[in-house]
C-alpha cells in the first residue's frame, strides 16, 4: 500500500513537473504596440493565447508617444519580437540595413492566408532593394479625415450644411455665442481629433486643404503640373495658417491644440464639442458615446468631406495610392520558433479567429438575430456589463490587420451593428470623398534622399505650423522665407527630385481614378 502511494505521489509530481515544463515551453511573444486606453486584463488576449498556444506580452504605448518610444527602445538594443513601423519612415531603412528586422519571405510562403490577404502588387511595392520583404503592410483603404459636426446643434440654430471655410467659421461662432447644447464655458466649438504627437498636424487638414495644402502631400506644381512639389511650399500655405490662427485667436479652435497630450476626439465623445475631424466609418460609436453622456440630447452627426476655400479651391481628404500606416515587422530578437508562432497567430486571426477579432464573443459583445446576422452590441453597454470585453481592445490585440478588416461593407462583420440608415449615410459620405479627395504622389521607397530626410522635413513643417497658429505676434508672411530656407537646408530639393524621378503621375492618376 505504501509502495502504491509512493508511486501515485511520484506520478502526480511527474505530472506537475511535466505540466510546468510544457507551460515553460510555450512560446512567448513580446510585442511593442501603440494603443490608447489599453486594458491589460482584457479577455481577448487569453482567448488568442489559448487558440494558438502562445503567450503574448503586449507593451502598449499611447499613439502620440509610440514612434519616439519605439525608436528609443530599438536604439537601446533591447528589441521586442515585433514592432509597428512604416516603410515611409526614415528609420525603416536604417533598421533593415542594421540587421534589426527579419526577412519574412519564407514565412509568407509557409502561411498563405497571410500572404494572400494582400494582392501581389502590394507585396511587390513593399519589397526592399535586397529582394526581401521585412514588414506586413497596414493598408486601411479609404479612411478619409473629414469634419464631423453636431448636426442637431446646427439644425437648432437654423444653420445649413457648411460648404465653405467662411460658412464653417460662422457655424463655429454660432456654437460659441448661442451655446445650443446649454453647456456654458466647457463647450468647445472645434477640436481636432488629436492635439499633439506624431502626425497630429494632419488632423487639421480639413481646414488647410481648402487653401491647397494637405499635410506632407506631394502635389503637381501650379506652375508646371508635370512636376511635384511639397504642398507646404505653396504661398497659399500662409493663407491657410492665417485662417487656422484666426480660429484659435477667437477661441473657436481648442485652446490646448499643439500642447495637450489628451486626445481631442474624447472631448467630442463627452458631448461638449461642436465639431471635430474624424473618420466617418465610426460615426455610430461617436454618436453612441455622445448619447450616453447626454441621453436627452437627440444628438446627430453630419460630415463635411471638403470645404471650399476663399479662392474657390475645393479641399478634401488626402489620398495616397497604396498608402500605408504603421505596418508590422519582426525583429531579429525573435527566434525561428517565435517568428513561426507569430505567423501561426496571424493565420488563425485571418481564418478561424476572424469572427473573434472583429465581433468579439457571442452573447457578450454580439448577438445573432433571427435573420442569422451577427450584430455587435454597443460599446457602452459592453463596458457597463462586461468591461474586460471592451470592443476597443479588439483594435489593440489585432496586431496586423488584413485589408478586409477595414472594408466598409455589409460583408464585413465589423459594421453589422450599424443601422441601415447610418450605413447608407456613411456610404454616401465615402462616395462623396471620391469627388473631393486630393491625390498625394508620395511613394513607398527606401530611396536614400527620401528615407534620410523626409522625417526632418516633416519636423520643420510641424514646428512652423504650430508657431504660426499659437505664437502671438508671429509674422507668418515675414517668417515664410525663413521656413522655406530651413526646408532647403534639410535637403528638400534632393527629396523633391527623388519624388519626381520615382513617380509616374499618369499611372498614379489611373489608380486614383479606379
Amino acid at each position: 500500500m505504501k509502495k502504491f502511494r509512493f508511486l501515485l505521489i511520484l506520478l502526480l509530481l511527474l505530472g506537475v513537473v511535466g505540466s510546468l515544463a510544457a507551460q515553460d515551453d510555450t512560446v512567448t511573444l513580446n510585442i511593442l504596440a501603440r494603443g490608447d486606453s489599453w486594458d491589460p486584463d482584457n479577455f481577448y488576449q487569453p482567448q488568442i493565447e489559448e487558440a494558438v498556444g502562445i503567450n503574448l506580452e503586449y507593451r502598449m504605448i499611447p499613439s502620440s508617444e509610440y514612434v519616439e518610444v519605439r525608436n528609443v527602445t530599438v536604439a537601446s538594443g533591447d528589441l521586442p519580437d515585433s514592432i509597428r513601423v512604416s516603410p515611409r519612415e526614415g528609420v525603416y531603412a536604417e533598421y533593415i540595413d542594421a540587421g534589426l528586422l527579419r526577412p519574412l519571405n519564407d514565412l509568407l510562403d509557409q502561411y498563405p492566408a497571410v500572404r494572400d490577404a494582400f494582392p501581389p502588387e502590394v507585396w511587390e511595392a513593399n519589397t526592399y532593394s535586397d529582394g526581401n520583404i521585412y514588414h506586413i503592410p497596414r493598408i486601411t483603404g479609404s479612411y478619409p479625415i473629414t469634419i464631423a459636426y453636431r448636426k442637431d446643434w446646427a439644425d437648432q440654430l437654423g444653420i445649413e450644411h457648411p460648404t465653405t471655410t467662411e460658412e464653417f467659421e460662422a457655424m463655429l461662432q454660432a456654437f460659441q455665442e448661442q451655446d445650443p447644447g446649454g453647456l456654458g464655458e466647457v463647450m468647445i466649438p472645434f477640436v481636432p481629433n488629436r492635439l499633439s504627437g506624431s502626425g497630429f498636424i494632419g488632423w487639421i487638414d480639413p481646414i488647410l486643404s481648402p487653401f491647397g495644402v494637405n499635410y506632407m502631400a506631394w502635389v503637381p506644381s501650379p506652375d508646371d503640373p508635370s512636376q511635384l512639389i511639397l504642398s507646404h511650399t505653396l504661398p497659399s500655405f500662409k493663407e491657410g495658417l492665417v485662417y487656422a490662427r484666426g480660429l484659435y485667436e477667437q477661441g473657436l479652435l481648442d485652446q490646448t491644440w499643439g500642447v495637450s497630450e489628451e486626445r481631442g476626439l474624447f472631448k467630442f465623445y463627452a458631448g461638449i464639442v461642436g465639431a471635430t475631424t474624424d473618420w466617418p466609418q465610426f460615426s455610430h460609436l461617436r454618436l453612441e458615446a455622445i448619447q450616453n453622456a447626454f441621453p436627452d440630447a437627440n444628438a446627430e452627426i453630419a460630415y463635411i468631406t471638403g470645404l471650399t476655400g476663399p479662392d474657390g479651391t475645393q479641399g478634401g481628404p488626402i489620398y495616397t495610392p497604396n498608402t500605408q500606416d504603421l505596418g508590422t515587422a519582426l525583429t531579429t530578437a525573435a527566434t525561428d520558433e517565435e517568428a513561426d508562432a507569430f505567423f501561426r497567430m496571424l493565420e488563425w486571426q485571418y481564418t478561424d479567429g476572424f469572427e473573434l477579432m472583429t465581433m468579439g464573443v457571442e452573447g457578450i459583445t454580439f448577438d445573432v438575430g433571427e435573420d442569422g446576422i451577427a450584430r455587435r452590441r454597443g460599446r457602452d453597454a459592453i463596458l457597463e456589463e462586461n468591461p474586460p470585453y471592451d470592443l476597443y481592445m479588439l483594435d489593440r490585440v489585432f496586431f496586423a490587420e488584413p485589408p478586409a478588416y477595414f472594408d466598409y461593407t455589409r460583408q464585413n462583420p465589423s459594421w453589422n451593428d450599424v443601422t441601415d440608415e447610418m450605413f447608407d449615410y456613411v456610404s454616401g459620405v465615402l462616395d462623396e470623398v471620391t469627388d473631393t479627395r486630393v491625390v498625394s504622389y508620395n511613394v513607398n521607397t527606401n530611396d536614400p534622399a527620401i528615407a534620410d530626410n523626409l522625417q526632418a522635413i516633416q519636423s520643420v513643417v510641424d514646428e512652423f505650423t504650430v508657431q504660426a497658429i499659437l505664437t502671438p505676434g508671429f509674422d507668418i508672411e515675414a517668417e515664410f522665407e525663413n521656413f522655406l530656407a530651413e526646408l532647403e537646408q534639410n535637403r528638400l530639393p534632393e527629396v523633391t527630385e527623388a519624388m519626381n524621378n520615382l513617380n509616374d503621375i499618369e499611372a498614379i492618376d489611373a489608380i486614383a481614378a479606379g
